[in-house]
């Protein structure tokens, strides 16, 4: 594997353990939505969901970067 694949999976798995930090029972899966906001933000170069949100762009801007980009493969 490359590097920058498994720092891709490490970040990932950041974002998951963040969102399973405080759940008590079974941890959940990233949403649709959450997945939307990670992988722009990996584009940007932040690799963190709360940049995203905060400093760039809405949720709904994100689900159309996302489609967009579903489409072009």
């Amino acid at each position: 594997r490359r590097s920058s694949d498994l720092k891709l999976k490490e970040k990932l798995n950041m974002v998951r353990d963040r969102i399973n930090d405080s759940r008590t029972g079974k941890p959940r899966d990233l949403k649709i939505y959450e997945y939307a906001i990670f992988f722009c933000s990996v584009d940007l170069g932040h690799y963190r969901n709360d940049v995203i949100t905060a400093f760039y762009t809405t949720f709904k801007e994100l689900l159309a970067y996302y489609d967009e980009q579903s489409n072009k493969k």
